[in-house]
C-alpha cells in the first residue's frame, strides 16, 4: 500500500519498482505475487452521538450496499463532484457508493474514477439509464456524465447533500436540511455553502444562508484564509492592508459573491492568529476547532438574522472587536453558529433536521447543535453510512434521480 501525495494507491509492482529504482526515499519494497484488482484507501470512521460515521469510505465498506426503503425501475449513474470524488450506482432498492478516489484534478485519480465506473457497473449489472451530476459547469465528474450521457440532469450541489442524508435515513415527512461547507455551485450562479433548504411536498426550497459578500474569485480563496479574512474585512467596512485585495474588490476584478460557511472559518481563523493558510483541505477550521476544543468557557457572540440572512458581517465585527481571549472567541464562535440553526429551526418547527456538508466534519459544531435541538425535541439526522463531506453527494443525487425526492 503506497502512493505518492495526492495520487491513488499504487497497484502495479512494476510501477512501483520503478519508483523504488529513481527515489531517495524508498529503501525496499515489499509486494506479493498476487495482483491487486481494486485499489482501496482505508476506510475513516469515527464516533460521534455515539454513533459511527464514516470519514472516508474504502476498504471494509466498499462496495456494501445502502438499502433504499422501496425498489426504484430506473438504473441509475451518480457522479458525485470533483473533490473527494465517489460515485453512486442505484438499482432496485441498493444505493453502491465507489470508493473515495481523491480530487479529480488529478489525472491518476480521474483515469481510476473513470476505470472504476465501468468496473462497479459490469460487477453488480448495472447498465445505467438515468445519468445525474452536479451543475458546477467546470467539474470533471459533470463534464464525463455528459460524455456517457448527452442530457444528464443537473442537482444542485448543497440539495444533493440534504438529500444524502434523506435517503440513508429513509426520513419520512417534512425535514428542514443544513448544508454548510466551503464551496458549491448555486442556482443563482453566485458561490453558495451555508444553505438551509426546507423539504416539503417532495421538493427543496431555499430558504437561509448566510449573506453573500464579494469575495475574490479562483481556487487561491479556498487556500489563502488571509484572503478570505481580508475579504470579510473589506465588505465590513474595516481598512484592510493588503492593497491588491482591496484594489481588486474596489474595481471588481475577478470576483464572485459567496455565502460560504467553509470560508467563514477560515476567515475566524486567520483573524484570531491561529493558522491562515490551508495547506492540507480544512487545515484552518481544523485548526480553529482544536483551538476552541481547549476553552473551559466561551464569548458570547450572535449572528444575528433578518428572516431570509444571516448577518455575517455583523458576527465578523463582534470578533473583530472582542478583547476576550482566543480560545474563548474561538469557542463562542462555534457557539454562535449552532444558536443561529436553533433559531431557524424554531421558526420553521420542521421536526425532522438534517446537517449536512464538509463543516459538519466539526465535532463541536456538530455536537453542540445535536445537543441543542435535541432538547427542544427535535429529530436529528446527519450522514452516517457515507462521508458528510462531498464524498457523500453523489448518493443524493441518485436519490433525488429516482424520482423519490425532486
Amino acid at each position: 500500500s503506497g502512493n505518492i501525495s495526492c495520487e491513488p494507491i499504487i497497484t502495479s509492482n512494476d510501477k512501483m519498482l520503478k519508483i523504488y529504482e529513481s527515489s531517495e526515499y524508498l529503501d525496499g519494497v515489499l509486494y506479493h505475487e498476487r495482483d491487486i484488482l481494486m485499489p482501496l484507501d482505508d476506510s475513516i470512521v469515527r464516533v460521534i452521538d455515539n454513533d459511527l460515521q464514516l470519514i472516508r469510505r474504502g476498504r471494509g465498506y466498499t462496495p456494501l450496499p445502502i438499502w433504499l426503503d422501496k425498489k426504484i425501475e430506473n438504473k441509475i449513474f451518480a457522479s458525485g463532484g470533483d473533490l473527494k470524488a465517489s460515485f453512486c450506482l442505484m438499482a432496485e432498492n441498493r444505493a453502491y457508493i465507489s470508493q473515495y478516489f481523491g480530487d479529480l484534478e488529478n489525472k491518476e485519480s480521474f483515469d481510476a474514477y473513470k476505470v472504476n465506473i465501468k468496473r462497479m457497473s459490469e460487477m453488480f449489472n448495472i447498465n445505467a439509464d438515468k445519468f445525474v451530476c452536479d451543475m458546477h459547469p467546470g467539474y470533471f465528474s459533470t463534464e464525463h456524465t455528459k460524455s456517457l450521457c448527452e442530457t444528464p440532469t443537473y442537482v444542485q450541489h448543497h440539495i444533493s447533500h440534504i438529500a444524502s442524508v434523506i435517503a440513508e435515513h429513509n426520513i419520512k415527512g417534512d425535514c428542514l436540511g443544513f448544508a454548510f461547507d466551503g464551496t458549491g455551485f448555486g442556482n443563482d450562479g453566485n458561490i453558495w455553502g451555508s444553505e438551509v433548504f426546507e423539504y416539503k411536498n417532495g421538493e427543496f426550497d431555499r430558504k437561509f444562508h448566510l449573506k453573500s459578500i464579494k469575495t475574490l474569485g479562483g481556487d487561491e480563496l479556498s487556500k489563502n484564509a488571509k484572503n478570505a479574512l481580508n475579504c470579510y474585512l473589506w465588505n465590513a467596512g474595516i481598512d484592510i492592508e493588503d492593497k491588491l485585495v482591496d484594489a481588486a474588490l474596489v474595481a471588481g476584478i475577478n470576483t464572485v459573491y459567496s455565502s460560504s460557511m467553509g470560508r467563514l472559518f477560515d476567515a475566524v481563523s486567520a483573524m484570531l492568529g491561529i493558522c491562515d493558510y490551508n495547506t492540507y483541505e480544512g487545515k484552518c477550521a481544523t485548526m480553529l476547532e482544536i483551538t476552541a476544543s481547549k476553552a473551559d468557557k466561551f464569548e458570547n457572540f450572535t449572528l444575528p438574522s433578518n428572516g431570509e440572512e444571516w448577518d455575517v458581517l455583523s458576527l465578523i465585527k463582534q470578533i473583530y472587536e472582542s478583547k476576550g481571549g482566543v480560545k474563548e472567541i474561538a469557542l463562542g464562535f462555534h457557539h454562535a453558529i449552532a444558536n443561529a440553526v436553533v433559531e431557524v429551526c424554531d421558526k420553521f418547527k420542521i421536526k425532522n433536521i438534517a446537517l449536512s456538508g464538509g463543516v459538519f466534519m466539526n465535532r463541536i459544531l456538530t455536537e453542540i447543535c445535536i445537543d441543542k435541538l435535541r432538547k427542544k425535541g427535535y429529530n436529528i439526522y446527519i450522514n452516517r453510512q457515507v462521508p458528510t463531506n462531498d464524498g457523500g453527494i453523489a448518493l443524493g443525487q441518485a436519490y433525488i434521480m429516482s424520482g423519490k425526492v425532486k
